[in-house]
């Protein structure tokens, strides 16, 4: 899957934390986390298997077979969940509280 995903770091979401408690707000605001830099799955299991030093390898497999697959035996909702994107824009983080994710 060529598919973006958001990740956050512990350090990064400690480090936000400090910043949210020292920010003053007079309204209720949503605050949105992560790294800053989205990754594919394909990337992410690519990283994975060199950090750990894995024999295993990638091949590709034609999305629309495995869509059908997952149709078939009654998966439709777990495929969306690991084939479907999920970035979350932290812009409004970035920009109000002064915050870039350090790590």
């Amino acid at each position: 899957f060529r598919n973006k995903r958001s990740m956050l770091f512990i350090g990064n979401l400690n480090d936000f934390t400090l910043e949210l408690i020292k920010y003053k707000s007079s309204k209720p605001e949503i605050f949105l986390v992560s790294d800053g830099e989205d990754i594919s799955t394909f990337e992410l299991i690519r990283k994975l298997r060199k950090l750990m030093k894995s024999s295993c390898f990638q091949f590709a497999f034609p999305t629309n077979i495995l869509s059908l697959i997952f149709l078939i035996i009654g998966k439709r909702n777990q495929f969306s969940k690991i084939s479907d994107p999920l970035e979350i824009d932290i812009s409004k983080s970035k920009k109000i509280l002064k915050w870039k994710p350090k790590y």
